[in-house]
């Protein structure tokens, strides 16, 4: 069975480098599990605006800070198709794990990554 979780925190403007599925200062535990599409937002989205970003449908990206398909498949560099076109390291201790998806490959974070 699938779950997801949904979590919002405040966004500021920042230089530091944003952290994904693992604690920024070694405080939390990290994420295991899969993880794709990240998209960060300047403010909280609708419930229906999740459905349509969640389903490709059009959202107003005007609030778009970063999305992350994690569609590459391999490698450790993932591309921001949003506004920004940040590129992203997976850093880590080993490769990261591509699995198969229904659409692309999402990236496997294990505990130790």
């Amino acid at each position: 069975e699938e779950s997801s979780r949904e979590v919002f925190y405040p966004v500021k403007e920042t230089s530091l480098d944003v952290v994904i599925g693992g604690p920024s200062k070694g405080v939390a535990p990290k994420f295991k599990g899969d993880i794709d599409d990240v998209q960060i937002w300047r403010r909280a989205l609708s419930s229906v605006e999740v459905e349509r970003a969640a389903y490709g449908s059009h959202v107003d990206s005007h609030d778009l800070i970063l999305h992350l398909p994690l569609d590459e498949k391999t490698g450790i560099l993932v591309n921001d198709v949003g506004p920004y076109y940040h590129t992203a390291v997976i850093d880590g201790k080993s490769e990261p794990v591509w699995r198969d998806g229904t659409e692309g490959k999402p990236l496997f974070l294990s505990s130790t990554f």
